[in-house]
């Protein structure tokens, strides 16, 4: 019975951060020019090396090109 309790208390501990909205952010690859959708969190960890003013770029998946962010992307305006 204990250990039902316990796993009770884990689900419930981790409950914030499943409620969280997750941000989409479009990047387009400047080769094939196809887009992709890449949660937010997956940007900031690539720009944490980053100087000021530089820009995330990412692999393609499509062609394994450079992919930056969007200039049209919902999330500029």
């Amino acid at each position: 019975m204990s250990n039902r309790k316990e796993l009770d208390k884990k689900d419930k501990s981790q409950e914030g951060w499943l409620d969280e909205e997750l941000v989409i952010v479009e990047f387009e690859c400047i080769d094939c020019k196809k887009t992709d959708d890449v949660p937010d969190y997956i940007i900031d960890e690539c720009s944490l090396d980053l100087k000021k003013g530089e820009e995330v770029e990412l692999e393609c998946p499509f062609c394994h090109g450079t992919m930056i962010k969007a200039k049209n992307a919902p999330s500029d305006e």
